[in-house]
């Protein structure tokens, strides 16, 4: 069976072994940041739709939870911004009534101002929100938001949010070299952080190839530094677990993983060692398909899914 909306389980640095679902199509979010590994985004304003139908999403959930799969958690993460999508709510329903996995939610964090929302989103275990920004400007230059939202709007909506909600919230900001990493930004940051309350932080860089070639990795020592005063956790690294997948047709899986993910070519290979198929020819499937990028990053080959035009 082909998987449209369940992905994985794909490896996480925070979270273990994700299964994903995927409610957003078409890469349509609410933010065009710098640093997204997505591609090509279909910019959206804050509006709500269902993007794809309940009723389909529901019933490939229903299957997949029956089986036993490994994995540590279901996180919702789309194929863009999640809280997008309308029926969400029912979806976390859904997926609480039907397995005693925690469940995730990775958002920007753009829709807190809605408080039915904030609702839906209640019966998670554990909010994943970002903030990479510490400023007007910095929001403009690395989110760069569809729409006329603010700032300062969009972290009181997080602050909000951090006393409403009960269970875990793990904050995460996206360091970008020449973006948010000067000394600057790190008092502002911290003076920030003082005013949310969160259980976690890690700090993340770029380390998949973002879309924008100007947004680049810090350095170790910026890392560090960040991670020590702010008292962050460092994700400057790439997973070492193994990814894996819930579909039968191997070049299938590895498509619906390259979609949503950017794998490097060791990656791909740990992922074909859970496979029958020999590796070579997966290898030149992948040389061959017009929808496959490769091309150096750091020390690997990236293998990205085209979704450009």
């Amino acid at each position: 069976m082909a998987y449209e909306y369940v992905y994985g389980p794909v490896a996480s640095r925070r979270l273990g072994r994700s299964l994903g679902v995927s409610p957003i199509k078409d890469n349509l979010c609410n933010l065009n940041c710098v640093y997204c590994q997505l591609g090509k985004i279909q910019a959206t304003p804050n509006h709500r739709f269902s993007y794809f139908p309940k009723e389909a999403i529901l019933s490939e959930l229903k299957t997949v939870l029956k089986k036993k799969y490994d994995y540590d958690v279901i996180s919702i993460v789309g194929d863009g911004e999640p809280t997008l999508h309308q029926d969400l709510g029912e979806m976390i329903r859904f997926i609480k009534a039907n397995s005693s996995k925690p469940v995730s939610l990775i958002t920007n964090g753009r829709l807190f101002d809605d408080l039915a929302l904030l609702e839906e989103i209640a019966a998670c275990d554990i909010v994943l929100p970002t903030l990479d920004a510490y400023d007007e400007a910095s929001y403009k230059r690395i989110n760069r938001p569809v729409g006329n939202e603010t700032f300062a709007y969009l972290l009181e909506n997080l602050q909000m949010f951090s006393t409403r909600f009960k269970n875990q919230i793990w904050l995460e900001i996206m360091l970008v070299s020449g973006y948010n990493d000067s000394e600057e930004a790190l008092k502002k940051f911290k003076e920030i952080l003082a005013t949310i309350s969160y259980d976690r932080l890690y700090l993340n860089t770029v380390v998949r190839p973002p879309k924008s070639q100007r947004a680049q990795a810090v350095s170790k020592k910026t890392m560090k530094h960040f991670s020590e005063t702010l008292g962050g956790i460092p994700l400057d690294y790439l997973s070492k677990e193994p990814y894996l997948s819930i579909e039968e047709d191997t070049y299938q899986a590895l498509l619906s993983l390259l979609k949503r993910h950017p794998l490097h070519q060791y990656e791909i290979q740990t992922f074909l060692k859970h496979r029958e198929e020999a590796a070579d020819e997966i290898f030149k499937k992948l040389d061959d398909d017009d929808k496959i990028l490769i091309k150096p990053y750091g020390p690997y080959d990236m293998y990205t899914y085209n979704t450009s035009d």
